[in-house]
């Protein structure tokens, strides 16, 4: 089988960093056949799975139950670098959901916010806990950080040890590989949380970091250029991958117009193929000097970390998520710690520990945003990384977004609630690829487009098609839609301008002209329209930000199988307005009715316009939120199918009154009856006596409407001819919700009870009780 995620490290990219956070990880049953693919099947744990949960949860354990008595880490790594273990326990816990007022916490971030460190590391790793803490409760004590590390920048543009370290009294202009990575990812931090960095500091921070990268692409401790001999200067796995991470992070600060960005790019580009061609985790790759298990986990950490901001499904051949989260597991002890094989307890195992958790924390990130790759396009992740992030930030929460190919399977698509494309120039969608992306959509996924700078229409025509049969059309929203004030106000969008295709229900796909992608990398500081415009499309998508918003399409689940005679035949009316709203409606119907009575449902379409053909259906479903407007044959065909005992459900697709109002006045005419009447609390469609008592009881269903309950009975009306139900009319949307879709600024009962309000309408127009 094909491996799904054909997009690695290694691969020609150019990925910008971001703080990858937001939501937490559903993504067990997406990755689950990736992994089958691969064919790794030795030491792999899911994400979300009960032994990564467990082991987390002992690895928390641990540092809990290993604190001073005065609620703190100490160790020999403490004392060489004070106050450094408690910011990284800090770190580590809030990657993995411990809220900052966690008795755990209290006694290390009291010693952190009191310390006064003298070290490179330690202050860095401060920056990092105190900017998850809150950026603007710590501002005081990030700004003395950052300061601290402007200060002791290398005028080589990297870092050493810092103020009193052994190293620095024999060679005060000392700088090495990793010093360097902790300070550039930690003032990375302090930018995405609104502190200010001097742009000179990120120019000369690539520079040292591309300057020190290794003829072979991958990268050592000590630069070239110093005394005698390099200290572990050749390449190997724990400082490529950090000189990967932190090149993205320089990279990402750097002006559109620094001449230096593609090279830097193709750099990362080859620390990345570096990494996949000398993949391994038992042990650090291409370590040769004594003891081979030094700090195991910081190289993890670093290695998952790559993966995260690049954008990889994959780390040279390798599924690297289960992959990694399996050896952890398996390297575990059983007190929860983690140390280097073979070592028995030690002052260290809190920081071990610590990376180890780390790592897992980001493998355990789902997909917020997938970026297709457009062929014969160089792939960029700088825009999508920096929006990713900035959600992250807002939200509080872990995520990554992720390079995806065109031939990327319905189940990878589906694993990110947005897809991200960015084409360079008009692009025309393959069949195969389409049928994913329509799929996607359906189920509830937000497609968003930079269109380009020579855009022709031909993008937008592409997308449209996909959704011909449904009859969607493509609008440009004006500045009063919610687009541009849901979350953010945007009162002035500038050159952005936003298409949207859907029908009148709820629209999934958005073309932004005007510069889009543009906006994103520039930055949320310097251009926050291109952000804030995303958050409010997401929002509108019901995307949201939350634990509890929808997060990704639904999968639909495989149609149930039942006997022909046992199936129910319904007909949805075209008609000259939005009459496909809530396409996987009938799909999701027939699985309730089937798991429930073994009954399945048919869909067909009628649009009216010659006679109904023998059988007819049982139900005519009409849904729709402007006027149908039918000609007088179509009328004609309706009165005649009612009137001569067929039914027929009229649903308000977003409970607005309109629709209702409407096609009631159309069936009274088409029968010649009386006014509808309303349906009591006790009416079969509600108490469910419907086909020998099979219907669902709806008597404490209840809408909201204007910010009050209102029983669903209110909702709902009849229209009788010859003292027979002919007719079953509602105000309030039950197609909608049917299809299991958010649809912003909807009226509507519960998914569950509006299945069982369609399950009784069914039910009673397949059976004679009306």
């Amino acid at each position: 089988m094909q491996n799904p995620y054909k997009t690695t490290i290694g691969s020609a990219c150019t990925p910008k960093s971001a703080p990858a956070l937001i939501l937490c990880a559903i993504v067990a049953a997406v990755l689950a056949p990736a992994f089958e693919a691969s064919g790794q099947t030795d030491a792999v744990a899911l994400p979300g799975s009960p032994q990564v949960t467990q082991s987390i949860a002992a690895g928390l354990k641990f540092l809990k139950t290993s604190r001073s008595e005065i609620g703190r880490w100490e160790s020999s790594y403490d004392r060489r670098f004070p106050g450094g273990v408690d910011s990284l326990v800090i770190a580590a816990a809030l990657s993995l959901g411990v809220k900052g007022d966690d008795e755990m916490l209290a006694g290390a971030i009291k010693a952190a916010v009191a310390a006064k460190p003298t070290t490179v590391y330690a202050r860095a790793m401060r920056i990092t806990a105190l900017t998850r803490l809150g950026a603007e409760k710590f501002a005081a004590e990030i700004a003395a950080d950052v300061e601290f590390l402007d200060d002791r920048q290398n005028s080589n543009g990297g870092w050493g040890y810092g103020v009193g370290h052994p190293t620095m009294h024999r060679r005060p202009r000392w700088t090495d590989m990793c010093n360097t990575t902790f300070a550039v990812l930690a003032l990375s931090d302090a930018a995405a949380a609104g502190v200010k960095i001097k742009p000179d500091v990120w120019r000369k921070a690539a520079g040292y970091l591309s300057k020190e990268q290794n003829p072979d692409g991958g990268w050592g401790y000590e630069p070239s250029g110093g005394s005698g001999l390099r200290l572990r200067g050749t390449s190997h796995g724990s400082m490529t991958a950090a000189g990967v991470t932190a090149l993205t992070a320089a990279k990402a600060r750097l002006p559109a117009d620094n001449p230096e960005l593609g090279q830097y790019a193709e750099q990362i580009a080859k620390g990345g193929t570096w990494l996949g061609e000398n993949y391994g985790l038992a042990k650090i790759p291409k370590w040769g000097w004594g003891d081979i298990t030094y700090f195991p986990y910081f190289y993890l950490y670093m290695l998952s970390r790559v993966a995260v901001e690049s954008g990889s499904g994959q780390i040279g051949d390798h599924m690297w998520q289960g992959e990694l989260l399996g050896h952890l597991v398996s390297r575990q002890g059983d007190d929860g710690a983690w140390r280097p094989s073979g070592r028995k307890a030690g002052p260290r195992d809190a920081v071990h520990t610590c990376f180890a958790l780390m790592a897992m924390s980001n493998a355990q990130k789902p997909v917020l945003i997938n970026k297709l790759i457009v062929p014969g396009q160089t792939p960029d992740g700088s825009d999508v990384g920096a929006l990713s992030g900035w959600l992250g930030q807002a939200a509080k929460r872990d995520a990554r977004w992720q390079f995806v190919p065109q031939t990327a399977s319905q189940r990878v698509l589906d694993a990110a609630p947005v897809l991200y494309v960015a084409p360079a120039e008009d692009m025309t969608i393959p069949e195969t690829l389409g049928a994913r992306i329509k799929q996607f959509v359906l189920r509830g996924g937000m497609v968003l487009v930079d269109l380009p700078a020579a855009d022709t229409g031909k993008t937008r025509e592409s997308f449209l098609a996909l959704f011909d049969e449904y009859g969607y059309q493509a609008r440009t929203l004006a500045t009063t839609h919610p687009a541009f004030a849901l979350r953010y106000k945007i009162p002035d969008p500038g050159s952005l301008a936003v298409t949207a295709i859907g029908d009148s229900c709820r629209s999934r796909v958005f073309l932004v002209s005007g510069g889009l992608g543009k906006s994103l990398r520039s930055g949320p500081t310097a251009s926050p329209t291109g952000f804030h415009l995303a958050a409010n499309l997401a929002a509108y998508c019901g995307i949201g930000f939350s634990a509890s918003a929808p997060r990704i399409p639904a999968p639909a689940p495989r149609e149930l199988v039942v006997s022909r005679s046992r199936t129910i035949t319904i007909a949805r009316v075209k008609h000259a307005a939005d009459w496909a709203c809530g396409p996987m409606a009938a799909h999701y119907m027939h699985n309730s009715l089937a798991a429930a009575l073994s009954v399945g449902v048919k869909q067909v379409t009628v649009d009216l316009a010659d006679p109904i053909p023998s059988p007819a259906p049982a139900l005519l479903w009409m849904t729709g939120t402007r006027s149908p407007k039918l000609s007088a044959t179509q009328l004609e065909v309706l009165g005649s199918y009612l009137k001569g005992g067929g039914m027929i459900f009229v649903d308000s697709a977003m409970g607005k009154p309109e629709f209702a109002q409407r096609v009631t006045t159309v069936i009274q005419g088409s029968v010649g009856t009386l006014a509808p009447g309303k349906v009591a609390i006790t009416d079969p469609l509600i108490t469910g006596r419907i086909a020998g008592g099979a219907g669902s009881d709806l008597t404490k269903a209840t809408v909201t409407v204007a910010g009050k309950k209102i029983p669903l009975a209110d909702m709902l009306s009849v229209v009788k001819h010859a003292d027979r139900v002919v007719a079953v009319i509602s105000r309030c949307a039950i197609t909608t919700p049917l299809d299991g879709g958010y649809t912003y600024g909807c009226i509507a009962p519960s998914t569950s009870d509006a299945r069982r309000l369609a399950a009784n309408v069914i039910l009673m127009a397949a059976s004679n009780d009306r």
